[in-house]
């Protein structure tokens, strides 16, 4: 039989043509990158810039810790994170706990903000994990960049990733939509605590997700080989996943760290086409990173779910899943949880 010509194993992979062309993107970008600076310097007066006061890295709001373990009474070997507004409520959360959890013998840190609906107030997540984190509700996602890479990155992404062309990479940011830069500066927090909480000492695996996921079969992380970074298959939408990634410590903050070099070079990525969204956003990152390199796909276990009080940025409603009496928002991810699960009898 002849080989696959994929980069990853048989659970699914990034084909070849996809990469090499993403490949050969980042290294045209490169050789075009001074006259892209060139043409900004020339022009620098001109220049659009994201307005609004910019707060120094000693004034910035900050996240707030509720709630943490110290490192010494860490037993377990797998970390996994929640980020984001908590939604679907407690069906999905005791999923979690079941099959992810329970299951790897798994820690788990919250990094959220604090609820605005009263029935997620007294969520048990909060009392189930063992680092709870608030993030602050920046009305200018701006501020929260600054710290970053500080103010410098106002000027120059603008020129190099306008908002009218490229208005998905910075969501949260104004003239930016969706929520790019919310979610990604929620896995820089997430990097930063990992590092400095000395984390990587306790914690051989680590996975990074949302809190709207619904577990529908146990998630074995022993059976992925660490030394890949491993997404589910599905809903790519032309770039990889962002909803959830497993990674070792070896590779998991570089696999959270995309704003980093994107703020402080955004001329290294002027070849990112028009209406880039976040998950080609995270993919010409991790081929940048290196990350793409060991990109591989385990059979997706889990569906995004959604209470009619939920609010989203992006997405709605659309199906229900009966046997878990959950709404869910994309079909797709249900068909491959249902193959996965073996749940054929299931309907939405």
């Amino acid at each position: 039989m002849a080989k696959s010509r994929s980069v990853a194993n048989v659970h699914g992979s990034v084909p070849y043509r996809q990469l090499g062309a993403a490949v050969l993107l980042v290294l045209l970008s490169l050789s075009v990158t001074v006259m892209f600076q060139r043409f900004a310097l020339r022009n620098d007066r001109q220049a659009a810039t994201v307005k609004g006061p910019h707060l120094s890295n000693d004034t910035a709001i900050r996240p707030r810790i509720i709630r943490t373990t110290p490192v010494e009474l860490l037993k377990n070997r797998t970390l996994v994170v929640l980020i984001g507004d908590l939604r679907c409520g407690e069906k999905a959360w005791e999923s979690l706990y079941t099959n992810v959890l329970d299951h790897n013998q798994a820690d788990l840190a919250l990094f959220t903000q604090p609820p605005s609906q009263d029935e997620y107030k007294n969520s048990s997540l909060f009392e189930r994990a063992m680092h709870v984190e608030m993030i602050p509700n920046y009305t200018d996602w701006s501020d929260a960049l600054d710290l970053v890479a500080g103010p410098a990155w106002r000027r120059t992404v603008p020129r190099s990733h306008p908002s009218q062309s490229h208005s998905m990479v910075l969501g949260g940011v104004p003239g930016y939509t969706a929520s790019g830069a919310v979610v990604n500066m929620f896995k820089w927090f997430v990097s930063q605590r990992i590092e400095e909480n000395n984390w990587l000492s306790k914690y051989d695996r680590y996975v990074v997700t949302r809190t709207d996921q619904y577990y529908s079969c146990p998630l074995d992380i022993a059976s992925l080989d660490p030394q890949y970074l491993w997404v589910p298959t599905g809903q790519d939408y032309r770039g990889v996943n962002d909803r959830l990634l497993i990674a070792s410590k070896e590779f998991v903050v570089s696999a959270l760290s995309t704003l980093v070099p994107f703020l402080k070079d955004p001329w290294r990525y002027a070849f990112m086409p028009a209406n880039t969204n976040c998950e080609r956003f995270l993919f010409y990152m991790w081929i940048d990173s290196g990350m793409a390199q060991i990109l591989r796909r385990f059979p997706r276990s889990m569906f995004t779910c959604m209470a009619p009080t939920d609010t989203s940025s992006w997405g709605k409603i659309s199906g229900y899943d009966e046997g878990a009496d959950l709404h869910l928002k994309y079909p797709m991810e249900f068909n491959f949880t249902k193959k996965r699960c073996r749940l054929d009898s299931r309907r939405w």
